[in-house]
């Protein structure tokens, strides 16, 4: 059980542990923020695989409607892929989906808090 509770707000590191990848850091923070307010157990998830180096690509979908899709492949030096994806990735595909259909839509909002906590902060 984790000790974060549904009413705990997160703190920077909570929404990228990796903010040194700075091509997709605002991308995690929309994903981790909305995971963070969905799902703590896919938040969980989706911060050990940004710990580990995993990056978002945004992609456009058929329907003209952007989307992320999940790079796992710098956390392959230390994982086998088989085992990452059907233990840990396969079980969660449908919320990860949906997440990263709805997180583009976010990001401006995310940027936004950011900015507000880096005021607060310094």
């Amino acid at each position: 059980m984790s000790s974060v509770t549904a009413t705990t707000k997160p703190r920077r590191t909570d929404l990228d542990p990796r903010p040194d990848l700075a091509e997709d850091h605002r991308w995690w923070a929309a994903v981790l923020s909305l995971a963070w307010h969905r799902d703590r157990e896919l938040w969980g998830l989706l911060h050990s695989l940004r710990c580990g180096g995993a990056r978002l690509e945004l992609r456009r979908g058929r329907d003209g409607r952007d989307f992320f899709k999940l790079d796992y492949t710098p956390l392959l030096g230390t994982w086998e892929e088989s085992e990452l994806r059907s233990q840990w990735l396969e079980p969660h595909r449908e919320a990860m989906r949906e997440l990263f259909h709805m997180a583009p839509a976010f990001v401006h909002v995310v940027e936004a808090e950011l900015a507000a906590m880096a005021r607060r902060a310094g």
